[in-house]
């Protein structure tokens, strides 16, 4: 009896352990892993680069407070991307059915769940990075689920809370550590346009969705054209953000955020006949593109 339990336990385990692995997966998915990694990026080479004394870098870089304040930030950024897919089961499966998990692979009550468990990792890595760090995780949690649960239906509102929520997320080194170089505020304008940008095309991209359930975005209430015109100046004031950032720093920084103008000239090549979500799913990725050379590029600062 023993060694007909101990072979039926034998023969189930690679079945449970591809489902929890596949579980994991989807649970990474759902947290958007890559925004997560790159925003981690970004906070580390806030710390690094764009704070004063410079001589203080390596104690910066392996300080516990500022692990925790990344993995705080990166924990309540995750709780928010879930509970937009919760509060976007039923726009989902018009706007993305096949890559939808909320609602088909991941039960709505369990995505739940991890919300609350995530953001309740912030608050609490937070308190442990400092009171102003947890100040800013309790804010921001909560305004991200007001987002998800009622701003996002407003047209441009939702858009400019996650645009600065983005932003300001590039702030936590400096409360934890202070001197910041007049260049950080620069990158959060940068990050702050840019976003708003890719936001404004997601919006377009999920117009469908969003037209059956009532909400009323930016292209829903004001077309596609006007959409575009403001696209274009968003673009072109982070552009100048971008290129602004060499006053405070060097040559080399110049020359590399020309790379910039890459990304850029297929965005405005591509925005003008934009018309479908696979069109402006490429436009999402070239802002996402255009953010992570921007944040690469502190290196240089």
């Amino acid at each position: 009896m023993a060694a007909t339990v101990s072979t039926s336990l034998l023969s189930s385990a690679p079945h449970v352990l591809k489902g929890f692995v596949r579980y994991v997966w989807w649970f990474l998915r759902i947290s958007r892993w890559g925004n997560i990694l790159l925003l981690s990026a970004g906070l580390y080479l806030v710390a690094v680069y764009l704070l004063n004394p410079a001589d203080a870098k390596l104690e910066r870089l392996f300080s516990w407070r500022l692990f925790a304040g990344v993995v705080a930030t990166g924990c309540i950024t995750a709780g928010g991307y879930i509970i937009n897919d919760y509060f976007d089961v039923q726009i989902d499966r018009i706007n993305r059915p096949a890559g939808q998990l909320v609602g088909r692979r991941v039960p709505r009550r369990r995505a739940l769940l991890f919300h609350w468990l995530l953001s309740a990792a912030g608050v609490l890595l937070g308190l442990l990075a400092g009171l102003k760090v947890a100040g800013l995780e309790i804010v921001a949690a909560a305004l991200l689920y007001l987002y998800s649960a009622v701003l996002k239906k407003s047209a441009g509102w939702g858009n400019v809370l996650v645009a600065a929520l983005t932003a300001v997320g590039l702030l936590v080194p400096w409360l934890l550590f202070g001197h910041a170089r007049p260049m950080l505020w620069i990158y959060v304008l940068f990050c702050f346009l840019v976003s708003l940008l890719r936001e404004l095309v997601k919006d377009a991209e999920d117009m469908r969705g969003d037209a059956a359930y009532g909400c009323l975005t930016i292209p829903l209430k004001y077309g596609l054209p006007a959409t575009r015109r403001l696209a274009t100046g968003l673009l072109f004031a982070l552009l100048l953000a971008a290129l602004g950032l060499p006053v405070f720093s060097g040559s080399w920084l110049a020359a590399y955020n020309t790379v910039l103008l890459v990304p850029a000239y297929f965005f405005m090549r591509q925005l003008p006949v934009a018309d479908t979500r696979q069109d402006f799913r490429r436009l999402s990725a070239l802002a996402k593109l255009m953010m992570a050379l921007g944040v690469l590029g502190m290196v240089l600062a």
